[in-house]
């Protein structure tokens, strides 16, 4: 038998062989490659929509500070002191909430203190109104200070929202 024949034809079967090897191994990484392109992609996609859902919460807290800030004040008004104790621990609970948050400026974290220690010396002297230990009105500076509290908070939320519209 003639094994030369079946030789020739081995050697090109190893070529094809190898050929096709080389040809898999570089689809294999190319597709390697494209698998983690896709995936930084979702990672930054992913994160975006964290952003966006981050930023969109940030608004609900600052407009739900705002609100119920408004409500304390007209309780106020109305005299209605359980109410306003109410308000005022709702309202410093969500401040320490976002207080420190990434998005505010050093200074707003500042202001935003300040509102939050202004909001227990309120529920301070609500407490010695209700105990009858004070005359049953809201002093005018921690009214002014309620008035400036929505003002600080309407600001940053404004600042936020006009961030969010430039991104």
């Amino acid at each position: 038998m003639d094994w030369s024949f079946w030789s020739q034809y081995g050697n090109y079967a190893s070529v094809a062989g190898l050929l096709v090897s080389v040809v898999g191994f570089g689809f294999t990484i190319w597709q390697v490659i494209k698998s983690r392109k896709a995936a930084e992609e979702a990672k930054l996609i992913a994160s975006e929509a964290i952003n966006r859902i981050r930023t969109q919460l940030f608004f609900t807290e600052v407009t739900t500070a705002i609100r119920l800030i408004q409500e304390l004040r007209n309780f106020s008004r109305l005299k209605q002191w359980h109410r306003v104790i109410d308000r005022c621990d709702d309202v410093r609970i969500l401040l320490a909430e976002f207080m420190d948050d990434s998005k505010l400026l050093d200074e707003e974290q500042q202001e935003i203190s300040l509102v939050r220690d202004n909001i227990i010396v309120m529920i301070r002297h609500i407490e010695r109104i209700l105990d009858g230990n004070e005359p049953g009105t809201l002093d005018t500076s921690m009214a002014i200070a309620l008035d400036k509290m929505v003002n600080t908070l309407s600001r940053i939320n404004g600042r936020m929202k006009r961030l969010s519209i430039e991104v």
